[in-house]
């Protein structure tokens, strides 16, 4: 529901979760309160209203409830900062209530974050620490660094005799060690330089945000248009389901197949949220896109020489900028080995594959998934592989994606998991995507566009230097050739400048090269500041 949330229908939606908030399962209660709080922090315009709710749930004293309206309360206040600080006072008339640990260490990290505004915030937390031996280690943490802000704001004499006790049975009582060291780290904060303290503690922390915005909108389109549909149930292109099914069958998949087939059934369960690719390897199809081996519908691979793993690897390094990585090792993947590299060529995002079995047994009912990502790349089309791969045998494939998967915000962002089944187990694995390879070709923008973007002080920047060894010309062809765009070339005071403007997914990042001798400096700006550190590790790796 909270996927659907916009302007137009959040009042709906928060008169709805209002009601269901005050039945009598409790889980589903709370998941409702949660609701509430996730459309005010997607939907600003719906914050206030949704303060509103929680504060008529807080004044209706029931524990759990009111434990869940505190947890959304805080996560608000992380996205609105300086805004519905009146509700405070109706959180703090409910103390009592507050036993569940996620509720207290909320509570606790409100009074923290707004104890100027408290008036009695000092015998608020010595109401906590009471009993904080006793405490779990998130309340604990929490009751730290609030009484070191409580402290840091309001410099009494009472305060600092809290401070010191608290840091003392942080430092000197306690087992834990994640605590221990917060509260060595604090203790030389405030004995060396307060203003640097204030600094560190107090400084200003990043929006939170709601990743149900990470959704490809023209995907949302689509599983709006199909709703009811096993497309929106699985965040998946209708295109992937067959126009005619029924009891969840997909297309090219029977229950016959699933009867016949070898597959792991474990495996089958763990796997139950890819079908299509479970599918893929029961029915044991096999395609190349970019093969020198042309293969039946499910004959056995052989490879065709006996070349070591690694001397493909070594093999046609011009056409990656990134050497290809090993992904799964002989010993991870029980005689399995997975390497592979990302490129883009033809304008599409190609995941280079090589899989080698070193084992003494074929391997067989092969299957490959992606999980959900930050760009939501999926391949294309569903995966062909074949039926088995023989001992010693390589397989090379090259698999086509796009951003038409499920999203999930991952850490690192570029951070891509895969999962590979066969007879003998589920093997996990993770790559790091390259960014360049997600450069789109609709990046480049007009010159007024970019020049009203760059104004915008919406935008976010960060400013960093390299060095380079290439002159004007080798780098203006290096960005033009990983689709960043050109937009302006100007030589000022004898230092090159580039404009230049990149599209990744829906993201836009506007960037300026400076050149003045071997010395680049550069300046990203972009309204998605989580992807700074991939755009910057790809532009080094590029100009390098």
């Amino acid at each position: 529901m909270i996927r659907l949330v916009s302007e137009e229908n959040v009042s709906q939606v928060l008169t709805e979760l209002k009601e269901y908030s005050t039945e009598v399962d409790v889980d589903f209660s709370r998941k409702s309160i949660r609701s509430i709080g996730r459309c005010a922090i997607k939907v600003q315009s719906a914050a206030e209203i949704s303060i509103k709710i929680l504060v008529e749930l807080v004044r209706t004293k029931v524990n759990y409830v009111v434990q869940e309206a505190v947890i959304v309360i805080k996560d608000i206040f992380r996205k609105y900062p300086d805004h519905y600080e009146s509700v405070i006072s109706e959180l703090c008339e409910c103390l009592d209530r507050l036993d569940n640990p996620e509720a207290k260490a909320a509570m606790i990290w409100i009074i923290g974050e707004y104890s100027l505004r408290i008036e009695n915030a000092s015998e608020l937390l010595s109401m906590f620490l009471e009993n904080f031996l006793d405490e779990i280690e998130t309340v604990q943490l929490t009751l730290l660094t609030a009484v070191v802000k409580l402290f840091l704001r309001e410099p009494q004499e009472g305060n600092q005799s809290l401070v010191q006790k608290v840091i003392k049975w942080t430092t000197q009582e306690c087992d834990n060690p994640d605590l221990r060291e917060r509260g060595y780290i604090y203790r030389r904060l405030l004995s060396s330089d307060i203003n640097i303290a204030k600094t560190v503690v107090l400084s200003q922390k990043p929006l939170i945000s709601d990743e149900t915005e990470l959704l490809d909108p023209y995907l949302l389109d689509n599983l709006l248009e199909n709703l009811g549909k096993l497309s929106s149930v699985y965040y998946k292109a209708d295109a992937y389901f067959s126009e005619n099914q029924s009891d969840l069958k997909l297309k090219g998949f029977t229950t016959k197949e699933v009867q016949n087939s070898s597959f792991d059934e474990t495996a089958l369960e763990t796997l139950q949220d890819f079908p299509l690719l479970v599918q893929s390897a029961k029915a044991g199809r096999f395609n190349f896109e970019d093969s020198s081996v042309k293969m039946g519908s499910c004959n056995p691979f052989h490879s065709s020489s006996s070349r070591e793993f690694s001397d493909f690897f070594e093999s046609n390094k011009s056409s990656s900028r990134i050497a290809k990585t090993t992904f799964l090792t002989p010993f991870e993947g029980k005689g399995l080995e997975i390497g592979g590299t990302f490129l883009r060529k033809e304008k599409k995002i190609c995941f280079e594959l090589s899989l080698m079995n070193h084992s003494l047994t074929p391997l067989k009912d092969l299957a490959i998934i992606f999980e959900p990502n930050s760009f939501g790349l999926h391949p294309v089309a569903p995966l062909d592989l074949p039926c088995s791969i023989e001992p010693t045998a390589l397989l090379e494939t090259s698999i086509i994606l796009d951003v038409i998967g499920p999203v999930k915000l991952m850490e690192p962002v570029n951070d891509l998991q895969v999962i590979v089944t066969n007879n003998v187990g589920l093997f996990r694995f993770d790559c790091l995507i390259p960014a360049y390879v997600l450069f789109e070709e609709s990046g480049n923008l007009e010159r007024e566009e970019f020049l009203s973007r760059w104004k915008d002080s919406s935008y976010e920047e960060i400013i960093f230097t390299i060095t380079v060894a290439h002159s004007e010309q080798e780098i203006s062809e290096k960005l033009s050739e990983n689709n960043i765009f050109i937009v302006a070339k100007r030589l000022i005071q004898g230092r090159h400048v580039w404009f230049t403007s990149i599209q990744l997914s829906s993201h836009t990042f506007l960037i300026e090269f400076g050149l003045l001798e071997q010395e680049m400096n550069i300046v990203i700006k972009t309204k998605t500041p989580q992807f700074f550190p991939i755009i910057k590790d790809s532009i080094v790796l590029i100009l390098h």
